[in-house]
């Protein structure tokens, strides 16, 4: 079912025409399917399942935000899938509580990023703002971006290349986040 979703995809986006193709992205049944779709784009993850019973090294953020906040974060989110845009008027900050090894704080969080593929599937991104009197490393604003997004470690690559030429690229790093537990 997974590969089949996939091949489907691709071929709506690839090998349709750009008429069929705007017809059947906006048919509302293909709305509803598009968090499935991109939810089982990731399946090939599934060889790193072995990673998820060791032990990590990588940071461990927590996020808790009252359910009530996630309701309003996702109230202000675009209704268009495909051509939806979470611009600055939409966007909302709510107050959550942000805690690592020996840190923790209250700060400002909202969803980060333009494109739906930050919020419509398991993983989101988020940007969370720290006061100047507590920040978190040096840091008044953080943002935890999907890895999917990030090409996983291309971008890691391309900032490391930077750094050998003497390029200024910010820092990037891999980390868990937990929301509300989970």
């Amino acid at each position: 079912a997974a590969l089949l979703a996939v091949l489907g995809g691709a071929f709506i986006v690839f090998l349709l025409p750009a008429r069929y193709r705007s017809a059947l992205i906006y048919n509302p049944l293909v709305r509803h399917a598009v968090p499935l779709y991109r939810s089982l784009r990731k399946f090939p993850d599934i060889v790193f399942a072995p990673y998820f019973f060791r032990k990590t090294k990588l940071p461990e953020y927590r996020l808790t935000i009252s359910p009530e906040d996630i309701s309003l974060l996702n109230s202000r989110l675009p209704s268009e899938p495909f051509a939806g845009l979470l611009l600055d008027e939409n966007r909302v900050e709510v107050n959550a509580m942000f805690a690592a090894d020996n840190f923790a704080a209250d700060a400002k969080v909202r969803y980060r990023g333009l494109r739906d593929n930050h919020w419509n599937a398991k993983q989101k991104s988020f940007s969370v703002a720290f006061s100047s009197e507590e920040p978190f490393r040096g840091m008044k604003r953080l943002n935890l971006v999907i890895p999917y997004d990030r090409q996983y470690v291309v971008e890691l690559l391309q900032m490391y290349r930077a750094k050998k030429f003497g390029i200024p690229a910010p820092d990037i790093w891999f980390s868990r986040l937990t929301l509300n537990g989970q």
